[in-house]
């Protein structure tokens, strides 16, 4: 029985993607209501604070998506309105097909 090189390469990678048992992931989904409090914040009186909210819901991304639509809806304030224009315009949609 002879193993290609190819096989075993392949093998090792896919070996050092898995997770060790018991091994919790980085980060948890964030939740709609943290998700509306990062939206609201987009409005906060602070530069640090606005900053802060944008960059979090730039990592949360696509789930993030449908709360800044409802607040670009209702009229935000211009900062606001440019921040989550901002996002939307950075986060990746999903595509399907």
């Amino acid at each position: 029985m002879t193993i290609k090189v190819p096989s075993v390469i392949a093998i090792a990678v896919v070996a050092l993607c898995v997770p060790a048992p018991g091994q919790a992931p980085d980060t948890q989904p964030a939740t709609e209501a943290e998700i509306g409090n990062l939206v609201d914040q987009l409005d906060a009186d602070d530069y640090p604070t606005r900053q802060a909210a944008q960059e979090k819901l730039l990592k949360i991304g696509y789930p993030a998506a449908d709360a800044l639509n409802r607040m670009l809806r209702k009229p935000p304030s211009e900062e606001a309105r440019q921040r989550g224009q901002l996002i939307l315009g950075r986060i990746d949609v999903p595509s399907y097909g």
